[in-house]
């Protein structure tokens, strides 16, 4: 019952987010400045995107948003965090054929296979939380 009415808020909270324009809010923090401030907007837009993927997806098309995604993905800059929500993300959405594509491209598959061999040999017996999610998506 209390996990019943705990869902019901979070998809409350979702809806208003997401169907009341909230969302706009959160797309220019993904580029923020600040590693605080892109790291919450990284995680809100993956908790959006596991209720609302159509949505999120749609929203980040039309701001332009989605090569960024990507762009956290391949930067050796990005936080674990950050990239390990974009990648999250990428896998919740829907995306087309041709969205693939074009946004990920062939040096991405090449990417995923050597990130995925470096987290495996890094995290050999312990993982964090941020890399086995990021294991899991890849």
């Amino acid at each position: 019952m209390i996990f019943y009415i705990c869902l019901s808020y979070v998809e409350l909270v979702a809806s208003h987010i997401t169907y009341k324009g909230g969302f706009g809010t959160v797309i220019p923090f993904l580029e923020h400045p600040e590693v605080e401030h892109r790291v919450f907007a990284f995680k809100l837009t993956r908790l959006l995107s596991e209720w609302f993927s159509q949505f999120i997806a749609n929203e980040l098309r039309l701001s332009n948003k989605l090569p960024i995604l990507k762009e956290k993905l391949l930067n050796n800059q990005s936080t674990s965090d950050e990239r390990s929500e974009a990648a999250q993300i990428l896998a919740n959405i829907s995306l087309s054929e041709g969205e693939i594509q074009t946004l990920l491209g062939g040096n991405f598959v090449e990417w995923t296979a050597v990130t995925l061999k470096n987290q495996l040999r890094v995290s050999n017996a312990r993982s964090s939380q941020t890399a086995a999610g990021m294991q899991k998506v890849l």
